[in-house]
Parts: structure tokens; C-alpha cells; sequence
């Protein structure tokens, strides 16, 4: 009797460190696999899947935050109580190879961006079939949702909405100008835009990117991805991604701050037409007629100098031959010099001289229920990447 029981508990004891021996080989392999040798230049850290498991409570119910396209979002805490955001995959092993290229692609290009008004990648974990990202946690939803969906504090007062787009002018100028190679998002809207704790601006979702090297001007893309409502016109006609089709999306997400409206054909909020919300802008701006379209509290609180120089940039962004649109550097000092404006309108101080105009083709010289993505993450309440 002893030695059968012997032999029985030596057997389940073999069975016990052969499980053990696969799954650590398992996890070998699927780090070599999901691009070990990309990480030899990636500042990022490395976590294991029993630290994100951990974290998320084995990936409770509890924990999650929102699913797309390409997967769900969870909320982790870390041992030292940082909270994180991990983006898990929920692709079949099928799919496994395009979603590694895809990984592979997103983590080359987040993994080089420092920029307060970007959300940061913290690191990944290769050890699953299917890599995880892992990213800082925004705890205050995202922009559409305090535009459209919130009785929002925060979009109570111009100032904030004239805050919250210049940060996103200044993401996407240093996305543009300052990243080396220069990085085309591809998929700005106000749903991959998070506010943080202090109700900063941060983009979010680099799914839709593209590095431009110094050879070239556009990237031909294989299929049209982004957002109907936001994409680029000009995009859609050539296939050909440039810094002007965040140009262009951008501008969409300033009409959305200006108005409170949705940015895609249905019915206005304040009057019940239906309309396709950038035509009607434009329409409205070429008229002299924004008081029809412009949100009521914007109106109450915001000089008129100051709304329509605003409107007067998100028109030239929003025009539809790319060569007509500012550059983000551009917009990005028109909307600086606005808000200077109008902290000195507030603070009753004396200003400097008011704006001398935006010419065409560049802005602030002297002489700016959400629809799905096409082929990237759309959560629906919370939003990190694709």
C-alpha cells in the first residue's frame, strides 16, 4: 500500500513539474515571439503576466473599463498602489501574427513619445499568446463623454474648452514637428482624448499611426482607418495619411467644443434638425451667422472677438484641400495666443494688442453615442489605444 501511494504521489508530482516546465517554456517562447528583440531600443518596462493578473484580480468584472475593435481595457493596481490601465486583446490565436505586427507597430511609436498632453505607456507583457500594453491610468473619462454625455463641470466655462484645445493643439504640434521620425496620429476625436486628474488633455490611441521618415511627405496606407464624422475628406479620396488629416479631425473636435454637437449627420441637440454638423458649421461661418450653432453657455461667458477667432481657425482647418489647412505648430500659437487673451479679459488686466487676423492658409500671423472606428479601438468608456 505504501508503495503504490508512493508511486502515485511521485507520479502527479512528475505531472505537476512537466505543467510547470511547459508553461514556463510557454512563456519563453511567447516572449521571444511578440518581439523581444523589439524592446532593445524601447525605454519601457517589462511586467509579467502574474503582476498584471494580480493586479486586475485576474481580470475581474470589477476591474474593467471598456472593450473595442482590438480588445478590453482594465484597470490594474500595482503592489506600490499606481494605477494602470492594461490593454488586453481579444483576437483569436488565429490572428495572433497580425495583432503582433500591430502591437509590434503601436509600441515603436508610443514607446518614443514624452509629452504631458499624451498618455503614457508604462510597459508590456510578452508572455501571453497576446502581448498586453500596459498604460497610465486617466481616471477622468474621456472628452466626448463631457461634451455630449456628462453634465460636465469642466465644460461649463469657455475658458476650459479653450484650455482643453490648445493642450490638444500642442500634443499633436510636438507629435508633428517634434517627434523623431514625426508621427501622424490618424485618429483624433474627442473620444481619444482623456482627461486626468486636473482635467488635462491627453491623446490617446495610437492604433491608427504612422511614422513619416524623412523621404517622405504622406503614407499610402493599405485601408482607410479612423473615425466617420472626423476623417479627413482629402484622406478618404486618395488614401494618402498627412499631418493635415489631424488637421482636419482636430478642427472636427473643435467644432464639437464650440457647438456640444455631435460630429456626425442626426439631429442638432439645441433645435432638432437634422443636419451634417460640419457642413452646417461651415454653412453658418460663411454666413456670419454662428449665433444659430454656437453652445448657448459659450456664448453667455466667452467674448465674441474670441468665438469667432476660435471658429475662424477650426474653419481653416476643416478646409477641404489639405494645402489650405494651418499646421499644428500654427494652430497651436493661434490657440496659445487666444487663451493669453483671454486670461487677461478675466483677470481684468490690460491686454496687448487684439488679433490682427489669420490669413488663408495659415492661422496667427500678422500679414483654430460616438460612431465606431474603421479598424481601431472605440470604447465605449474609457479609451487607451487600440
Amino acid at each position: 500500500f505504501i508503495s503504490v501511494c508512493g508511486g502515485i504521489i511521485s507520479f502527479f508530482t512528475i505531472v505537476l513539474l512537466a505543467f510547470i516546465l511547459h508553461r514556463r517554456r510557454e512563456r519563453e517562447k511567447n516572449f521571444l515571439l511578440n518581439g523581444e528583440m523589439l524592446l532593445e531600443h524601447q525605454r519601457v518596462r517589462i511586467f509579467k503576466e502574474s503582476e498584471l493578473s494580480k493586479a486586475t484580480k485576474n481580470y475581474d468584472a470589477s476591474h474593467f473599463l471598456g472593450k473595442g475593435g482590438f480588445g478590453h481595457v482594465y484597470k490594474g493596481i500595482l503592489p506600490d498602489n499606481t494605477l494602470v490601465a492594461i490593454k488586453k486583446p481579444n483576437g483569436s490565436l488565429d490572428q495572433a501574427q497580425t495583432i503582433n505586427q500591430e502591437f509590434q507597430h503601436e509600441i515603436a511609436i508610443v514607446s518614443q513619445v514624452n509629452h504631458i498632453n499624451v498618455v503614457k505607456v508604462l510597459g508590456l507583457c510578452l508572455e501571453t499568446k497576446l502581448p498586453l500594453l500596459v498604460y497610465e491610468f486617466i481616471p477622468n473619462g474621456t472628452l466626448f463623454d463631457h461634451i455630449h454625455r456628462q453634465r460636465s463641470s469642466i465644460m461649463s466655462t469657455w475658458q476650459n474648452r479653450l484650455r482643453i484645445a490648445a493642450e490638444i493643439a500642442q500634443a499633436l504640434d510636438y507629435l508633428h514637428s517634434l517627434a523623431n521620425p514625426p508621427i501622424i496620429h490618424g485618429d483624433i476625436k474627442s473620444t481619444n482624448i482623456l482627461l486626468d486628474e486636473g482635467f488635462r488633455a491627453k491623446v490617446a490611441d495610437f492604433g491608427a499611426s504612422v511614422l513619416i521618415y524623412p523621404d517622405q511627405a504622406t503614407a499610402m496606407v493599405n485601408k482607410i482607418q479612423g473615425t466617420l464624422g472626423y476623417l479627413d475628406p482629402e484622406y478618404l479620396v486618395t488614401g494618402n495619411l498627412t499631418p493635415m488629416s489631424d488637421v482636419y479631425s482636430f478642427g472636427v473636435v473643435m467644432v464639437e467644443l464650440l457647438t456640444g454637437e455631435k460630429p456626425y449627420a442626426g439631429n442638432l441637440a439645441r433645435t432638432g434638425e437634422t443636419v451634417n454638423l460640419i457642413q452646417y458649421f461651415l454653412t453658418s461661418t460663411e454666413n456670419m451667422n454662428l449665433g444659430r450653432i454656437i453652445n448657448f453657455a459659450v456664448v453667455r461667458e466667452a467674448e465674441m472677438d474670441e468665438i469667432e477667432a476660435f471658429a475662424e481657425v477650426a474653419r481653416r482647418c476643416l478646409s477641404f484641400s489639405g494645402r489650405k489647412r494651418p499646421t499644428m505648430n500654427e494652430v497651436a500659437e493661434e490657440l496659445g495666443r487666444l487663451r493669453k487673451l483671454n486670461e487677461c479679459s478675466c483677470g481684468g488686466e490690460s491686454c496687448m494688442s487684439p488679433l490682427t487676423g489669420i490669413s488663408e492658409g495659415r492661422v496667427g500671423t500678422t500679414e483654430e453615442q460616438p460612431p465606431a472606428s474603421i479598424g481601431t479601438l472605440d470604447m465605449e468608456s474609457y479609451e487607451i489605444g487600440r
